[in-house]
């Protein structure tokens, strides 16, 4: 079988998937897809998952060994998505030395470079990597995503200690990728992040509720400290200032109800940022384009490898674009405005791209063709706010106020965790100065206060909130 040396990999394959290559529905061979390039990796691959499923999807993936389990997080995450601790326990039972667990829905970048560089990278250390997102697998530059972890490997003699502090973490949920490098890091292991060989990841917006976001925040928190209190003068160096931002939240129970949903955001800025800090150098990696260009490909076939030979093109394209965003900076928005279109000439669907070169239109007072750029970006991707706020922004100005409401409307509904919180404020503030020119000044009160709950030192937010308030305490507007 194809992968079945020295790495094995745990996961669980969803029975649906629903994911959209630029316009095009893509679930069922994209799912195909990333399993594929598990296998190309060299990887073995076993999927956890409850025996109704198991049903479903062995016929389709005989390549995996599928493993049952009779419990799962449904509670949590109203899915049957499996406990950690249960691929933890699949692996351990596996004859592999070196495991990992990932998350199915990615596409490994294939080749032999994973068995050269994980042999020696998992000693003594666990290997992470994250994610490059993208709308489209051919027609946008992927985007790295800061917030989160894909994959880990690590030394099967690890999994012992890993399996008691592992409940309730599941696949499907936050925070089970902070927690298990971080208990690793507690074991005394490095955490290394791994830059090539790549993942692609096809974007489906937000995965998580605040509700489940906090749920488990609490677990992670407990863990720290109950880690730190064991043995004090044990905990690694990298972890002092995470415990000590952990400690901040007095009551961890108190999560739940938002009392410290800042202090949520402050620890998963925190978890994210030290776990991206130590890169594996560059000498200690195989020449993954190379093995690439030696791979005959057909003609018009979706497969991985096909994938990744676009994916050096799309990196070119995001260096141009890097300097396109370089030159708006220093104002010099004509250079910007003609390096973002040959970006868009070779990349159609950039979504970055797209809402950057809106806002230089905007700026320079062309908001008709900044609403059409802008208007495509969010199609591609509702899920982020700045689009949506940058159109309302070109609406606006256009005198369509219902449709710029509504964009404004849309960007604040955007579950907030673990964004830009600038944007937020943006977006609020903004809605409440249409609110209030259409006479509806309670409500772009409310909208005032939010933006200030965003963004406390906001100036134009504070004097707004300041003088609406005074005016309605004295009677001088009628509240709308």
């Amino acid at each position: 079988m194809i992968g079945a040396g020295g790495i094995i990999v745990a996961t669980s394959i969803p029975p649906k998937l629903s994911r959209m290559d630029g316009s095009k529905p893509i679930a069922h061979a994209y799912q195909k897809l990333c399993i594929r390039s598990c296998l190309e990796s060299g990887f073995r691959v076993l999927s956890i998952n409850d025996p109704e499923e198991i049903c479903l999807l062995a016929p389709e993936y005989p390549e995996v060994t599928f493993i049952p389990t009779n419990r799962n997080a449904s509670k949590i995450s109203g899915r049957k998505t499996p406990y950690i601790a249960d691929l933890l326990t699949a692996l351990a039972a596996a004859p592999e030395d070196i495991v990992g667990i990932v998350n199915s829905d990615l596409i490994f970048e294939p080749g032999p470079d994973w068995r050269h560089i994980l042999p020696q990278a998992v000693k003594q250390a666990v290997v992470v990597g994250q994610r490059n997102d993208t709308v489209s697998l051919f027609g946008a530059i992927p985007k790295k995503y800061f917030w989160g972890f894909d994959y880990f490997f690590f030394e099967k003699g690890r999994i012992g200690q890993l399996i008691d502090s592992s409940l309730p973490f599941a696949m499907g949920l936050p925070w089970w990728d902070y927690w298990l490098p971080i208990a690793l890091a507690f074991q005394g292991c490095d955490i290394r992040r791994l830059e090539r060989p790549a993942i692609i990841h096809l974007d489906h917006g937000k995965g998580f509720k605040k509700p489940s976001l906090r749920s488990m925040a609490q677990y992670f928190i407990r863990f720290v400290i109950q880690s730190a209190d064991r043995d004090p003068a044990a905990v690694p160096a990298r972890l002092h200032a995470l415990v000590t931002e952990c400690r901040k939240v007095p009551d961890t129970a108190a999560l739940e109800n938002g009392t410290f949903d800042k202090q949520i955001d402050d620890v998963a800025r925190l978890c994210a940022k030290e776990l991206q800090a130590k890169n594996l150098k560059a000498a200690e990696s195989v020449d993954s384009d190379r093995v690439i260009q030696d791979v005959q490909l057909e003609s018009g076939d979706l497969t991985p490898r096909r994938i990744f030979q676009r994916f050096r093109d799309q990196l070119h394209a995001g260096e141009v674009r890097s300097n396109a965003f370089a030159l708006s900076k220093q104002g010099r928005l004509s250079e910007a405005e003609r390096l973002y279109r040959t970006v868009l000439e070779s990349v159609p669907d950039d979504v970055d791209s797209l809402c950057n070169l809106g806002a230089i239109l905007n700026q320079q007072g062309r908001f008709q063709d900044a609403a059409a750029l802008l208007r495509k970006a969010v199609a591609l991707r509702p899920s982020v706010p700045l689009s949506q706020i940058l159109l309302g922004n070109a609406l606006a100005a256009l005198s369509q106020h219902d449709e710029a409401i509504a964009c404004f409307e849309r960007a604040v509904a955007i579950d907030s965790d673990f964004e830009d919180h600038d944007h937020f404020a943006l977006a609020h503030y903004n809605l409440a100065g249409l609110l209030n020119s259409r006479g509806r000044y309670t409500e772009a009160l409310t909208q005032l206060k939010r933006a200030l709950s965003y963004k406390p030192d906001y100036p134009p937010a504070t004097t707004a909130y300041q003088q609406l308030s005074r005016a309605l305490s004295e009677a001088k507007l009628r509240p709308g």
